[in-house]
């Protein structure tokens, strides 16, 4: 009963939220994230795999890289599941975003279909940056169960994470999810200069087409396959 409805509050904020827009979070800035309606775009590359931190935290992530069906920029998009350790997640980080514009939000679906982890129901407090650069970027979630669709514990999952930037390219970088330890999620990437990252440049007679290059290591996508 209790997951019911927490689903469908989670449903209900998104038809409030259908029309918002994500909330630009400057160096060394917070925000609020706005919900969005949908990630919509074209699916670039998957990344997919497990964290864990001693008997702290356990879980599952996915990571899709996406073309934005608007302004053609990249958008980075995270879902977690939590399956073990005895304690909630009190904040994810994901790093490589300096010199990039970052609008931050979440969402339930990605191009109206669900994610790999299904409807998830947990979305972050707060957002904020890093100062200097702002190479950081960081998602806090409620520990104290006070807010309970904002609490990351065994048996619960994100909704879309979002962290809409101008880049267009993208490269591996680190992702963190920290309770006093800290579990590093592998591998995940991150905004890159043009031409600086796992994309092709573009050909002078392409359109807006970018080819993924293989064979590039840790870099090559996969479609998530998870348990």
């Amino acid at each position: 009963m209790k997951r019911l409805l927490c689903s469908a509050i989670a449903v209900a904020l998104l038809l409030i939220g259908s029309g918002a827009r994500a909330n630009p979070v400057a160096p060394g800035g917070s925000v609020t994230p706005d919900i969005f309606a949908d990630v919509s775009g074209t699916v670039l590359a998957t990344y997919s795999g497990s964290y864990s931190a001693g008997s702290k935290l356990a879980g599952n992530f996915v990571e899709y890289v996406v073309r934005d069906a608007v302004t053609g920029t990249l958008d980075f998009v995270y879902q977690f599941k939590e399956t073990g350790g005895v304690d909630s997640v009190g904040r994810i980080t994901v790093d490589n975003y300096a010199g990039f514009t970052t609008d931050v939000g979440f969402a339930s679906t990605l191009n109206l279909s669900l994610p790999a982890f299904g409807l998830g129901t947990i979305f972050p407090l707060t957002a904020d940056r890093s100062g200097g650069t702002g190479d950081v970027v960081g998602f806090n979630y409620d520990k104290t169960a006070v807010t309970v669709l904002s609490t990351l514990v065994p048996g619960t999952v994100t909704m879309l994470t979002v962290i809409k930037t101008d880049a267009v390219d993208f490269k591996a970088n680190d992702t963190s999810l920290i309770d006093g330890l800290t579990a590093l999620a592998s591998p995940t990437v991150g905004p890159a200069p043009a031409g600086g990252g796992l994309l092709a440049p573009l050909p002078s007679t392409a359109g807006l087409g970018l080819v993924l290059l293989g064979g590039l290591g840790f870099g090559r996508a996969r479609r998530a396959n998870l348990a």
